[in-house]
């Protein structure tokens, strides 16, 4: 049987009249957290217009003369009504915060209400000067925070004390996070902003042409102000007319262009290319694109295409004056008759040209480490040519060699094996330069031409009546093995004075750096030097240089200037000069009125 409502109240005493004081109450209560969560349903995506609305409604809610909310100004070392509801006109915005109750809130409680309900039992009836000034009686403030710190306080004041119930102080608390929320997310746009716009200047102020096209129209949505310097044409003319960059795309280009468009449209991009376009002066320029694909999160569809587009014209012009340069150096390699190279440490060679016609084997066999040039050199020349071989480690210097190889026929071929020994900066062996000729012929002629002397010598001793004779004979054969030899070197300088010097005049007529130029002409020396008898009739006082002195000496010889040297060799114009001191005491024409450069040339 229901208990009834008049022996509830004697069982627990309560008067009727404070059943309905209760009553009251918690229908206050459910009348406040009601309207409490219709004033978080107004709040939009402004957070400052959102900090005014929970300030408003919190004078509202909370039913005091007004609300504030302070916030601390360190920098200032002043209290600023930041938002407020209801303020007296004459109410002081900005003041110093020792004193104020807010003050005391943002100092003193981390996460706790301060709750007065008759402010003239506190102190601040004398250190708050707006207690006395507005006949303030009761307050209810929070601290707000951001980051875990506490910046300012929301309140309420009223003229009247009160007894603030624990629904308000609930309702103040959770307004007070409230705006903690908007001040984070508040500083949050405040760091997007200024990150965008950071962003957007760094996009404007690149060199290259940053764009946004969306998918599938190709609109532009976004071009960086760097389109002007690349194309002629502003960001806004591309923005009205999406299909104008199609149009600048040269004709050479355009069906390229134009694949690799559908690609991305179909979803499929490639990370980078190059096209030509025109710009609006009717310029051609070479670029290069570097792009990336924007795909919706949910449906995994393509909705734009990102990209970076870069004015690459000077490269490529680069590109092909190297490519020219390339195949003149091919074509005067080419015509040395012989075998170019350059050897390394472990016996493997790049070969330049001229392989197979001096041995049969192909530049990628001599490449590998099975057929490698040691291993085809004749095992009764190896121990030789090694042994003098070790000497250009050592020291940068030039030697000739003439050995036998095994050829890839089987047959044996004589070979002359002019090299260079190759250093880096750091004075660390890099390996050989060389040119291989094949003297197969010249050593057959040289053999026979022995075998004949030797015949001419038994003959003249056994018929001495014939002396005559056979000197006649003899002088012949020598004449006609001076002549044989002559006609070959000058076969040798013909051909290098009529097939490679000509192409090399031209190279050194090209746009070349001064280093270059200076490199160049030490180039056609050495080249001049390969293929003529000076390295084997130089003086004695000549050999007695060292190894650089012996550079320097070159250099010298070929016209260069200190400074050219010293670019080239990587050394400094002192040493440069030294090292002429040395060579002319070495010579013997330190302190006498001789050219160096004259007396040099005169030792060929």
């Amino acid at each position: 049987m229901p208990i009834k409502i008049q022996e509830l109240m004697m069982a627990q005493k309560i008067t009727r009249g404070e059943l309905t004081r209760q009553y009251i109450q918690q229908s206050d209560a459910i009348e406040k957290i009601s309207k409490l969560n219709r004033i978080f349903s107004r709040l939009g995506t402004n957070p400052r217009t959102n900090i005014d609305i929970i300030v408003q409604h919190t004078c509202e809610l909370l039913k005091g003369v007004c609300s504030l909310y302070n916030r601390l100004d360190n920098d200032k070392k002043s209290l600023i009504a930041w938002a407020d509801h209801n303020l007296p006109p004459d109410f002081n915005r900005e003041d110093k915060p020792d004193g104020h109750i807010c003050y005391e809130v943002t100092m003193n409680e981390k996460d706790k209400p301060i709750v007065i309900g008759d402010i003239g039992k506190t102190v601040y009836q004398d250190t708050d000067t707006n207690v006395k000034k507005y006949g303030l009686k009761s307050y209810l403030g929070f601290p707000v925070a951001l980051d875990g710190n506490t910046i300012g306080a929301l309140c309420v004041v009223d003229v009247e004390e009160r007894d603030f119930s624990d629904t308000e102080i609930h309702i103040i608390s959770t307004l007070a996070k409230a705006l903690s929320l908007e001040e984070e997310r508040q500083r949050a746009e405040e760091e997007l902003r200024e990150s965008e716009k950071m962003h957007r200047l760094l996009a404007e102020n690149a060199r290259d042409m940053i764009f946004r096209r969306s998918l599938p129209g190709g609109g532009f949505e976004y071009i960086s102000s760097a389109s002007i310097a690349l194309t002629g044409y502003k960001p806004e003319e591309l923005y009205n007319k999406p299909l104008l960059f199609e149009n600048i795309v040269h004709p050479d280009s355009r069906e390229c262009f134009k694949k690799q468009w559908r690609n991305i449209v179909n979803g499929a991009i490639a990370s980078h290319y190059e096209y030509k376009i025109i710009t609006k002066t009717g310029e051609t320029k070479w670029v290069y694109q570097r792009s990336v694909l924007i795909v919706e999160n949910k449906t995994g569809y393509p909705i734009a295409v990102e990209g970076i587009i870069s004015d690459v014209t000077n490269q490529k012009l680069a590109e092909m004056i190297l490519k020219e340069s390339e195949i003149k150096h091919k074509t005067l390699v080419k015509n040395i008759p012989g075998m170019v190279y350059r050897a390394y440490p472990e016996w493997s060679a790049d070969v330049v040209s001229g392989s197979e016609a001096v041995c049969g084997y192909t530049k990628n066999e001599l490449a590998s480490k099975k057929d490698n040039w040691l291993s085809i050199i004749h095992p009764d020349e190896r121990e030789t040519v090694l042994h003098e071989g070790s000497e250009l480690i050592n020291a940068p210097q030039d030697i000739v060699q003439t050995y036998r190889i095994k050829a890839k026929d089987g047959g044996t071929r004589w070979v002359e094996d002019r090299k260079t020994s190759i250093f880096s900066d750091t004075g660390e062996f890099i390996g050989i330069d060389g040119v291989i000729f094949d003297i197969t012929d010249r050593k057959k002629a040289e053999d026979e031409l022995n075998r004949t002397n030797e015949r001419l010598e038994a003959m003249v001793k056994e018929r001495t009546s014939e002396i005559v004779e056979k000197n006649i004979t003899l002088k012949v054969l020598m004449d006609q093995r001076e002549e044989d030899s002559k006609k070959f070197e000058e076969s040798i300088l013909a051909n290098v004075k009529e097939l490679i010097m000509p192409n090399l005049i031209r190279l050194k007529n090209s746009r070349l750096t001064g280093k270059q130029q200076v490199e160049l002409n030490v180039l056609e020396a050495n080249l001049n030097e390969i293929i003529s008898p000076f390295a084997s009739k130089v003086s004695s006082s000549y050999l007695k240089l060292t190894p650089t002195e012996f550079q320097v000496a070159n250099f010298i010889k070929h016209g260069a200037s200190s400074k050219d040297i010293s670019e080239s060799l990587g050394l400094s114009q002192r040493t440069v000069d030294t090292h002429r001191y040395n060579i002319r005491k070495k010579l013997g024409i330190r302190g006498k009125d001789v050219n160096l450069r004259t007396y040099l040339s005169s030792l060929t």
